[in-house]
């Protein structure tokens, strides 16, 4: 298969090769049908730990995986499928039950150790299911990815109850069940047509700031951060970095998620924060534009 996009020679030594394109996505489709083909332990235990190494914030790693594959757990799950999923699920070798934990914050201090990142959620109950629900979703995409590249073939559902879902296989737990995935060799014979896609056009756009921009932005930013004793701060533009109770700390993206709770934690500490935001924010600024970023 071809693509429209062209890399330059510069990134093209390190693209991987049209096969793997077309394996991953051009070719890749989602399953109805599945041959009777088992799928080996070792590979889902593989796709797990190349999964894994996709980024999440503050290294969050929130999903978790339950895998379906015996009649009697395959018969516990059947209730909370739609009817148009029974089939699918019921003969497909291995289901996926894709959860993100709400109890990721207490494994920070492993998977985060150099800040007291579990501090920024201690209390949030929005911000710890924004965070496990979003990165759940990073992570399960990675991981869709990861089944392919394997060489298995996967079809994704959302058509099920995932309360029931919750109660048949995560009682007990902080884990919630966002997604199921139907795992194994897809008998192609079974696929619908490919349906359309949108055109880059439809999905995305280029914001292009001129390096003159760029550089009054940074000397902007730069002369923000000054401090009381005379000294430029080292960090430059990088308003995020803590350092000392001295200085000063603009905060970009400070009205909700992490940022918001950043700069709740600063400010609990004694700093001084500038927060930036679209809203809710001591500077109300759109930095994506220029006069957005001579308000900083």
């Amino acid at each position: 298969m071809t693509t429209d996009t062209l890399l330059p020679p510069a990134c093209a030594s390190r693209a991987i090769d049209d096969k793997a394109l077309d394996q991953l996505f051009r070719a890749a489709r989602s399953h109805n049908g599945w041959l009777e083909r088992p799928v080996p332990e070792a590979l889902l235990r593989q796709a797990v730990d190349l999964a894994k190494m996709g980024p999440t914030s503050v290294n969050t790693l929130p999903m978790r995986v339950v895998f379906v594959k015996s009649a009697q757990a395959k018969a516990r799950l059947k209730p909370a499928l739609a009817p148009g999923n029974i089939e699918k699920t019921m003969t497909a070798p291995v289901t996926a039950i894709v959860g993100y934990d709400l109890g990721f914050p207490d494994l920070l201090p492993k998977l985060f150790p150099h800040v007291n990142a579990r501090a920024w959620f201690a209390g949030n109950e929005a911000l710890i299911v924004d965070t496990a629900r979003r990165n759940g979703s990073l992570q399960g995409a990675y991981f869709i990815l990861a089944l392919r590249a394997i060489g298995l073939d996967v079809g994704p559902i959302s058509g099920f109850d995932p309360a029931k879902v919750d109660a048949a296989f995560f009682a007990d737990t902080e884990v919630r069940t966002h997604f199921l995935l139907n795992i194994g060799y897809g008998d192609m014979t079974k696929l619908f047509p490919r349906s359309p896609r949108l055109a880059f056009e439809e999905i995305a756009r280029f914001e292009m700031i001129s390096s003159f921009g760029a550089e009054k932005q940074n000397r902007t930013h730069s002369r923000r951060l000054e401090r009381d004793d005379g000294h430029r701060n080292e960090d430059g533009i990088n308003g995020n970095r803590m350092t000392n109770n001295s200085r000063t700390y603009v905060l970009t993206g400070s009205a909700s998620g992490i940022g918001r709770s950043t700069k709740e934690l600063l400010e609990s500490q004694g700093r001084r924060v500038i927060g930036v935001d679209l809203r809710n924010a001591d500077v109300i600024a759109d930095l994506g534009t220029p006069a957005g970023r001579n308000r900083i």
